[in-house]
């Protein structure tokens, strides 16, 4: 594939919907800002674009299976961008370290989430994080 239609397939990803990669994600991560970061050597930066919709970093971008990657629209072109290994690169290397979580005060109301996945995981760290 010369660079001309390599170009014209990275213009259909960047279209004004969102990637195909954001859309699979189970908790929507800007994986294109993520890539772009870790290209461009910036390992704490792509850490805070991960860890701002990924509650627990170190756990869960191993236990994902990375419906981004089947998404992918490289994969037409000869291989999709492996996210899981730049997301396991990203938390290895980067030396970011999150802020102590501050919870606001608890609220009267609960809140209940069927399931056990990715987005309920991700959910349940937000309310909890809300006061529920």
């Amino acid at each position: 594939m010369d660079h001309k239609q390599l170009r014209e397939l990275e213009a259909k990803c960047i279209q004004e919907c969102p990637p195909a990669c954001m859309t699979a994600c189970p908790v929507h991560m800007d994986v294109k800002r993520f890539t772009a970061e870790m290209k461009g050597g910036n390992f704490d930066g792509a850490f805070k674009i991960y860890r701002k919709n990924v509650p627990f970093p170190g756990i869960i971008g191993r236990i994902c299976d990375h419906p981004c990657q089947n998404a992918c629209k490289r994969s037409e072109v000869g291989g999709a961008v492996s996210v899981a290994a730049l997301e396991k690169a990203c938390v290895q290397i980067s030396k970011f370290t999150p802020n102590k979580l501050t919870v606001l005060s608890k609220k009267d109301k609960r809140a209940a989430l069927a399931g056990g996945g990715l987005s309920s995981l991700a959910a349940a760290f937000e309310l909890a994080g809300k006061g529920y």
